[in-house]
């Protein structure tokens, strides 16, 4: 079963605020999208067995350039990371859930940001490197864990 859809990973409220168009036809962003979806996504739903809400998928490179502290080599904008809410836990209680979950990602990163707190998370079939990373409030730094 799929709990999640595109219209759920091409969604942007700040692309909504600056009427940015933020989807594609790429047909290699779009397999991106459903490798997220199909390895890390959905398990993670299925063991967890709450809701996860997307804050944040696929970004065009328009709605990236927006976002204050985004990097012009997001793997959003290859449509290989969401950025997530677990219901029921704090950012940092999903961070050590998946951490130890088993779950297969690249990175998982605990952001600290001014609108909000939230999870990271990345999958890029057969290049996965299990990095874990809290990113501080200057929206800079970084602390491997």
């Amino acid at each position: 079963m799929l709990y999640f859809d595109f219209k759920q990973l091409f969604y942007s409220a700040t692309a909504d605020k600056h009427k940015i168009s933020n989807s594609t036809s790429d047909p290699a962003i779009l397999t991106n999208l459903l490798n997220l979806v199909f390895y890390v996504l959905n398990p993670l739903r299925i063991k967890l067995g709450v809701a996860i809400t997307i804050v944040c998928a696929y970004r065009g490179t328009a709605l990236n350039a927006l976002l204050p502290g985004s990097s012009t080599t997001s793997q959003h904008c290859l449509g290989q990371a969401a950025d997530i809410m677990i219901a029921g836990m704090t950012p940092e209680q999903g961070f050590d859930y998946i951490r130890h979950s088993g779950i297969e990602y690249d990175q998982l990163i605990l952001e600290h940001n001014p609108t909000g707190d939230c999870l990271h998370i990345s999958f890029a079939l057969g290049k996965n490197r299990k990095e874990a990373l809290i990113r501080a409030r200057d929206m800079k730094t970084y602390k491997r864990v």
